[in-house]
């Protein structure tokens, strides 16, 4: 980033220069051009070699006048004063407008100034200093107008350009804020939602897990886990639960959730009854749960009925978690009447390293 920003002032810098050098051959080559055609009013001197080294002087300047404004200004005014010394033809204010300007949009208000007062005095000077009917009051009001607008126009582009960029800057930093307002409420949202998933999960997964296995270690001598179950509006019947204790943790998770969106769905949507059974294998743990189906005039039947491939939210989770683990999911109404969901997640190096 630093080095970027090193580049890029180093790129505007020489980009500056360049433009510099440009406009100041530019100024000299009017000048000179105006020294070669401009016939000889009465007290003017021929053009010499000086005079075409003077208008250099009075052009260089302009190059630096980003950095040395006010001593640029001087050294333009002194080699304009010493070309109207000499009286040559052409006139030399060019170089002057173009400074003034060039400082009222580059610099300072307090510098801009400064200038405009230093570049109307050379000006005035070199007026003064040219031959009886050269300088006439039409010349007098032009200089010193022109010179004036040239500070002026400077200042105002200067001016607006500020206000441009403390505008861009201002939505940049708007956009930036908002930006980082965004991201942090979605990092609040997650940070929120995990919070809740980690509560309702943890206690959810606990109390199936305790249900469960309860249910198939002590149903015939507590039967009233039966009547927490029932008083719920479900009986679930474990037909087979083999130890699946030693499961990667990852995987134990995943097969806890699967339980318990399956065990919700039947409670919401299936029969009385939920039929749990769960087998492990060295190569694959299968979790199924089925229903015996709603009776005759029930409510609306089962969600993943109408749509087997599992549009229902449960079932879509069911089938992202499976996938994790490369598992299949297996889900659609019974012959008879019901729902028969079947999880199989495989069992693997990949897994166990989760």
């Amino acid at each position: 980033m630093l080095s970027s920003r090193f580049t890029d002032v180093g790129a505007h810098r020489a980009r500056d220069i360049a433009l510099d050098a440009v406009a100041v051959l530019l100024l000299w080559g009017i000048i000179a051009v105006d020294l070669a055609t401009r016939p000889l009013a009465a007290g003017q001197s021929v053009s010499t070699v000086t005079a075409y080294l003077l208008a250099g002087a009075i052009s260089v300047p302009f190059a630096v006048h980003r950095r040395f404004p006010v001593v640029a200004t001087v050294l333009s005014d002194l080699a304009l004063i010493a070309y109207a010394l000499d009286r040559f033809t052409a006139f030399p204010g060019y170089a002057t407008f173009a400074l003034v300007f060039g400082v009222g949009l580059h610099v300072g208000r307090v510098r801009a100034l400064i200038v405009y007062l230093l570049g109307a005095a050379g000006l005035i000077i070199a007026l003064t200093l040219q031959p009886s009917g050269v300088a006439t009051a039409s010349s007098w009001i032009s200089t010193v107008l022109t010179v004036t607008v040239a500070w002026l126009a400077g200042e105002n582009l200067r001016a607006r350009r500020l206000r441009r960029e403390l505008e861009l800057a201002e939505a940049q930093r708007l956009a930036q804020q908002r930006a980082d307002e965004g991201r942090r409420a979605v990092g609040e949202e997650r940070l929120r939602i995990a919070r809740d998933l980690h509560d309702v999960v943890a206690h959810s997964m606990s109390v199936i897990a305790v249900q469960a296995g309860v249910a198939h270690h002590v149903i015939d001598e507590r039967p009233e886990l039966v009547q927490q179950l029932r008083a719920a509006g479900l009986r679930v019947d474990v037909q087979h639960l083999d130890d699946t204790g030693g499961l990667p943790a990852a995987l134990d998770i995943s097969a806890y959730r699967v339980v318990q969106e399956g065990l919700t769905n039947v409670l919401r949507h299936g029969g009385p009854v939920a039929r749990l059974t769960i087998r492990l294998s060295p190569v694959m743990l299968l979790v199924e749960i089925s229903d015996t189906g709603r009776a005759q005039g029930g409510s609306a039947p089962h969600p993943a009925e109408l749509n087997t491939a599992g549009s229902g939210h449960g079932l879509t989770g069911i089938r992202e978690r499976a996938a994790l683990f490369g598992g299949t999911v297996e889900a659609g109404p019974l012959p008879e009447a019901g729902f028969r969901l079947v999880v199989e997640l495989p069992l693997g190096p990949s897994v166990a390293a989760r």
